[in-house]
């Protein structure tokens, strides 16, 4: 913990304090990955990289200690990097940004505290009411923020927040909700935890997404099996009320033809009409063409190639006929789609390996946070989603630290949980 002595604000003193504060920001790109001063063209910004990588640089000794922990990543991130430079022509950037990711994530895990979570989900709902509430002022000064779309609102879609798409933001709602409640929850106060769901739930609402109604239920599952309480059934029961009330009461005569709500209005009276779907269809679409591209590609096309390979499987499979209700992008709606079109087997291996090694839970909620992680992977965010990668890494160092707290405490001495 800083001092507050002024006598101790030596050189040393000043350069941690420099560097805390460096952290603090990396982390609020990292974790607002959509959001720059300067926006470049692709919808996922690299501050929060560049400044992971610029604080990681600064501590060169632990660099190399953490190193030799992700050695076996780092190696393969670079053969294909390289592999891919030599048969693109190009840097791929994915492989080393996921390194960086993880290895910045082990290190500053303790920075990411629950003020932290509570202040981005915070943050986060401000720009989801903030395109309803003063919707010129938010197109007039969004676009210098963010690579905003053109044509983001109608048909029922929500707000994007700080983000190009709904989904994004529901997105980064679901990240906060179930760092929040696996490794913080169970020891604040029970308001605040209901308090920080309330706060979830409608922005969850506001954005209008099909992709935070499926999450919910994972939300809800690990709140449930990390919660202290003595009547878990009674807490169960309570979510789901809460959930229903705000919906069916609240909300549904603001906007009732809203997105999310009609899809879930659609599966409970006809299951079948999940596969219909637009936004599912692209991404069963983008898996597709993934597989198809690598099965006749295996080392694939190069990132940032997928048209090519979607061109490639419309000649020889008529899309449109399997996937009626996708719109014909180009582009992927999968990051495991896009990997297996970019790399081919080698991007998928190292991703699988990546899944792997930070795989390992010891109660129910562990579980949830680890398929959030994968299914935002397959089903919804770039390769390079940077919560992806902070999602496993804070589950792989809490096992550890606890670990290490019970063996310091079979031995006589005191832990101390850094999460």
């Amino acid at each position: 913990m800083l001092s507050k002595d002024p006598m101790q604000c030596t050189p040393a003193f000043s350069a941690r304090l420099n560097l805390d504060t460096l952290v603090l920001v990396a982390w609020l790109f990292i974790a607002q990955p959509y959001l720059s001063p300067f926006p470049t063209g692709t919808d996922l910004q690299p501050l929060g990289l560049v400044l992971a990588l610029l604080v990681l640089s600064l501590e060169t000794t632990y660099r190399l200690r953490v190193t030799k922990k992700f050695l076996l990543t780092f190696l393969v991130a670079i053969f294909i990097e390289v592999a891919h430079l030599i048969l693109f022509k190009k840097f791929a950037g994915i492989y080393i940004a996921t390194y960086i990711f993880i290895v910045f994530s082990w290190r500053y895990a303790s920075y990411l505290t629950s003020s932290v979570i509570i202040g981005l989900l915070i943050f986060n709902l401000i720009g989801i009411c903030w395109y309803f509430v003063e919707p010129s002022s938010y197109n007039g000064i969004i676009k210098h923020f963010v690579n905003a779309r053109q044509s983001i609102g109608g048909a029922g879609r929500g707000s994007p927040g700080f983000t190009p798409e709904p989904s994004f933001a529901a997105g980064l709602s679901t990240a906060y909700a179930i760092i929040y409640y696996r490794f913080y929850s169970s020891n604040e106060p029970a308001i605040l935890n209901w308090l920080f769901f309330l706060l979830y739930v409608i922005s969850i609402y506001l954005t209008f997404s099909v992709l935070g109604y499926m999450f919910f239920p994972l939300v809800a599952i690990t709140w449930y099996f990390t919660s202290q309480s003595r009547n878990k059934s009674l807490l169960l029961i309570l979510i789901l009320l809460t959930s229903i009330t705000l919906v069916a009461v609240f909300f549904q005569d603001i906007v009732p033809s809203q997105r999310g709500l009609l899809f879930l209005k659609k599966i409970l009276s006809d299951p079948q009409l999940f596969l219909l779907d637009a936004a599912l269809q692209e991404r069963a679409r983008s898996l597709y063409i993934g597989y198809q591209s690598m099965f006749s590609s295996p080392f694939g096309l190069g990132h940032g190639n997928f048209p090519v390979a979607t061109a490639n499987v419309s000649q020889i499979v008529d899309l449109e006929s399997i996937f009626g209700k996708s719109r014909d992008i180009m582009g992927s709606a999968s990051g495991l789609g896009s990997v297996m079109a970019g790399t081919g087997t080698l991007g998928v291996v190292f991703f699988l390996s990546v899944f792997l090694s930070l795989y390992g839970f010891r109660t129910m909620a562990d579980l949830g946070l680890w398929l959030v992680s994968l299914a935002m992977f397959t089903f919804t965010f770039s390769p390079a989603f940077p919560l992806i990668y902070v999602l496993l890494v804070l589950r792989k160092k809490f096992a550890v630290l606890v670990f290490t707290k019970n063996q310091n405490l079979a031995a006589g001495r005191h832990g101390k949980l850094l999460i």
